[in-house]
C-alpha cells in the first residue's frame, strides 16, 4: 500500500473520530446521556439516521431538543454528507503548493 493512501487513511480516521468525539461532548453538555450523545453522533456523521431509533428505541426523539442541538446535529449531517478526505485536501498546504 502506497504510503499516500495509508496517510490519507489514517487522517480520515483520526477525523471522524474527533469529529464524533466533539459532537458527542456537545450534545452531553446539552443533557444527552453519554449512550445518546455517542448513538446520535455516529449517525449524524455516517447519515445512518435510523440508528439512532434502532439502539435507543422508538420512544427517542428530537422533539424536546433546543435550537442549539438542531443546528449542531444539521452541520454535523452536512460534514457526513460531504466527502471528508475533499475537505482534508481542499484544508492541506501542499495541494495548493502544487496548483
Amino acid at each position: 500500500m502506497r504510503t499516500e493512501v495509508r496517510a490519507a487513511t489514517g487522517m480520515f480516521l483520526i477525523l471522524f473520530i474527533l469529529l464524533a468525539a466533539l459532537l458527542s461532548a456537545g450534545l452531553g453538555a446539552a443533557g444527552f446521556s453519554f449512550e445518546e450523545a455517542t448513538t446520535v453522533a455516529v449517525a449524524a456523521l455516517t447519515s445512518a439516521g435510523p440508528l439512532a431509533y434502532a439502539v435507543l428505541g422508538p420512544e427517542f426523539g428530537f422533539g424536546g431538543a433546543s435550537g442549539a442541538v438542531k443546528v449542531m446535529l444539521c452541520v454535523a449531517m452536512i460534514v457526513g454528507r460531504l466527502e471528508i478526505l475533499a475537505l482534508i485536501s481542499l484544508l492541506n498546504p501542499g495541494i495548493w503548493r502544487r496548483l
